[in-house]
């Protein structure tokens, strides 16, 4: 950002792509902090023309696929919102749905160990993390309203739900299955999501 006459304003090389060949939809789901400030960002700059939506990477990623690769679930709502292709893939998993690979990183996000930290950056990048998290069930449902078949099967024969059902996020289950989402569809190796559910059940009993 610069500093115009009468507020700040857009510099106009970060619109350009960068020496990763990313644009600023890519650069901006490397920022978490939290209240809506990127993905109101995000959704300024497509408003006014200044980025595009569908601009893909040379590795023919797009910037919605970012967003939900990263765990930057209100970024990926304000681009579907702005016309973002619910079908876009992730090159390296062209049998995923985005729909798969935003479960997969929730789960990859939420298993990470955190690195101890006190700063007040820190703290914000928690509570940014946090919000995003409560948005995943609204980015699943709206996913599936842009067209996204809910039983779609990844690379492994999973569901979305099955993969939920791991995740033990009942916001999240309930989303999908007022979409349609069948608890009953088997995996790769013959589980259904219920299954799976009975399973979590099971160690979570054994744990405590």
């Amino acid at each position: 950002m610069v500093n115009g006459p009468n507020r700040p304003e857009i510099d106009s090389n970060i619109l350009l792509h960068n020496v990763r060949d990313w644009t600023i939809l890519h650069n901006l789901c490397q920022v978490r902090a939290p209240r809506n400030a990127a993905a109101e960002l995000v959704k300024s700059l497509v408003a006014k023309g200044l980025a595009d939506v569908s601009a893909a990477t040379g590795d023919r990623i797009e910037p919605l696929a970012t967003a939900c690769n990263t765990g930057q679930y209100r970024i990926a709502i304000t681009l579907l919102e702005s016309g973002a292709n619910c079908h876009t893939r992730l090159p390296g998993q062209p049998s995923d749905t985005i729909l798969h690979i935003t479960l997969d990183a929730y789960y990859e996000i939420g298993t990470t160990p955190l690195a101890r930290g006190t700063s007040d950056g820190y703290a914000k990048y928690l509570k940014g993390r946090q919000e995003d998290f409560k948005a995943l069930a609204d980015l699943a449902t709206l996913l599936i309203q842009k067209g996204l078949n809910v039983n779609m099967k990844d690379g492994h024969s999973r569901t979305a739900l099955h993969i939920t059902a791991k995740l033990g996020n009942l916001g999240v289950v309930n989303a999908l299955l007022d979409k349609g989402a069948s608890p009953v569809l088997p995996d790769g190796i013959g589980r259904m999501a219920l299954n799976i559910t009975k399973m979590q059940s099971r160690r979570l009993k054994s744990s405590t």
